[in-house]
């Protein structure tokens, strides 16, 4: 095997949680040892909600995979706003064979987890390991290109031969891997604790660390409540803190955005998350500073196609050519973001050929009248649908309202169905709307991160919910991912891409930015695309 030496810097912290058992005993000894509460020393983060779980094998939601960020730390991490480059986490460097397939990880050591626990080769295997048998929603990441079995532990660094590495081979060459390893679900767990608290024995709901944690970051758990989480200085942090670092981390939850902006001008929240629907509103406030990032997400139209009337290829193109996309970019997308024609947004890098529909209500009825009645270029007899999206989601909202009227002008009646998380997912899964507007913000940066997840028919019911199967497609699909040559691969996807439009699962809308608001007194927030905030290192100037 001929192993390709990646010479990067040790340094760079990364993240940390710890369990509200371990730490009881004697948290008031932690609050001494940094020094006092003084609200100075507190960044307070405003949230729409708390995490669904502190458990990195189950963390999908963007509150929990932006507190396991902050609070444990993986192999590799990604390097500040990129979503491309990693460099060290918990390996110190790392080697990868020519053929992408075999990584070897090189760890720091003495590094401690939050509650003095040395971590050890044997906790990274035992985390990766979990994550796959518990088989919750991000584990897919993880499950589809590692075999359990090939994960190895050994001494494969002889200028440290005290340490013991890890090593691990995947199912067939993959190029993005490294980029895997930096997502939470691949966050190393104390396996010592977690054992002696119990693991899981039916998923989520059972897990231990669903409501505590332990981990080898900055951050550790302080305490948590039904509208607030606190977060402080980990003692056996191995990287360097600065006196002027915040000590606490308080992650508080509001209702609504009007709430949230409120605090932010009294002053009572320094960093938040914005919605493009108070932009202009938080733009305003002379303390706050808006801070626009751009992300990998792509916006969308999707069409149930195990459903009539969207069951028909030829009624999916017919209502891809019923949104004024000019009004859609002029009047909602504005500056935030940009219109895509592909699963792929342009930024990804993928070379395709399609070609955007356009708004064009006469070829529309055209297809339309092959199937039904039409009069004064009115449909007569188009049974009534519905489209749900997510609450508060401004953009899909507002572009769902324009495709609404649109369909009218034609006389086709759609219903709009704002929906809670729980609601909308659960009608999404069980195939209850013929039309839903959705988001989608790949785990990692490769175009199989958006092939396989929306298109595959074995994602039906996970993330393909428009329930499309193609088997000719799923083969292209497993072709590209696991192609070696970067332009062979390239072009492959760009084929994906292609039949994807032509076949319209999905009406392709849109790529955005991620927004947040920040007090002008707060420094060193990074904010990363995956992530979301990266707090270590973060201060406040009074």
């Amino acid at each position: 095997m001929t192993l390709k030496k990646t010479n990067l810097s040790l340094g760079g912290p990364v993240l940390l949680f710890v369990s509200l058992l371990l730490l009881s005993g004697f948290s008031g000894c932690i609050s001494d040892f940094w020094g006092g509460d003084d609200e100075e020393d507190t960044l307070v983060v405003a949230v729409n909600s708390l995490p669904e779980t502190l458990d990195p094998a189950g963390a999908y939601d963007p509150v929990s995979l932006f507190v396991i960020g902050n609070v444990y730390e993986t192999l590799v991490r990604y390097d500040g706003e990129s979503v491309y480059n990693v460099v060290p986490g918990v390996a110190a460097s790392w080697e990868i064979d020519d053929f992408y397939q075999t990584y070897t990880f090189y760890l720091k050591g003495n590094i401690k987890f939050s509650n003095g626990n040395l971590l050890t080769a044997e906790d990274v295997k035992y985390s990766l390991i979990r994550a796959m048998e518990m088989k919750l929603e991000p584990s897919w990441i993880l499950r589809r290109v590692i075999d359990p079995s090939n994960i190895t532990i050994g001494n494969y660094n002889p200028q440290h031969d005290q340490i013991q590495d890890i090593r691990i081979t995947l199912k067939y060459p993959y190029r993005s891997f490294i980029r895997i390893l930096a997502f939470p679900v691949a966050s190393i767990v104390d396996k010592e604790t977690v054992e002696m608290y119990g693991e899981h024995e039916s998923g989520r709901e059972t897990s231990w660390l669903n409501t505590h944690t332990v981990g080898s970051g900055p951050y550790t758990l302080d305490s948590i409540k039904s509208d607030k989480l606190v977060l402080k200085r980990n003692p056996y942090y191995h990287g360097e803190w600065e006196k002027k670092f915040v000590e606490k981390v308080e992650i508080r939850r509001y209702q609504s955005e009007g709430e949230k902006l409120e605090a932010m001008e009294k002053g009572e929240v320094d960093v938040a998350p914005l919605s493009i629907s108070s932009f202009e509103e938080a733009k305003a406030i002379s303390s706050v500073k808006i801070v626009e990032v751009e992300s990998l997400r792509i916006g969308f139209i999707g069409f149930n196609t195990k459903k009539a009337p969207f069951n028909n290829t030829d009624i999916r193109k017919a209502f891809s050519l019923m949104l004024d996309f000019n009004r859609m970019v002029n009047e909602v997308l504005k500056s935030h973001g940009e219109r895509e024609a592909s699963i792929f947004p342009s930024k990804v890098g993928v070379p395709t050929s399609v070609t955007s529909p356009s708004y064009d209500p006469v070829e529309a009825l055209n297809i339309l009248e092959n199937y039904y009645s039409v009069d004064d270029e009115m449909v007569q007899d188009f049974p009534a649908i519905s489209a749900a999206y997510p609450v508060g989601n401004y953009l899909l909202e507002n572009i769902l309202m324009i495709y609404q009227e649109n369909l009218a002008s034609i006389g086709i009646s759609l219903e709009l169905r704002a929906l809670n998380s729980t609601e909308y997912l659960n009608t999404l899964r069980n195939g209850e709307s013929e039309l839903f507007g959705m988001e989608w913000e790949p785990d990692y940066a490769d175009p199989d991160a958006y092939a396989y997840p929306l298109l595959h028919s074995s994602s039906t019911d996970k993330a393909n919910f428009a329930f499309y199967e193609n088997a000719t497609l799923d083969k292209k699909i497993e072709e590209a991912k696991k192609t070696f040559d970067p332009d062979t691969r390239n072009k492959r996807y760009g084929e994906i891409a292609r039949v994807a439009v032509e076949e319209v699962p999905y009406l392709w809308l849109y790529s955005s930015k991620n927004l947040y608001a920040s007090q002008t007194n707060v420094f060193g927030v990074v904010f990363n695309p995956i992530i979301q905030m990266n707090l270590y290192g973060t201060y406040i100037v009074t």
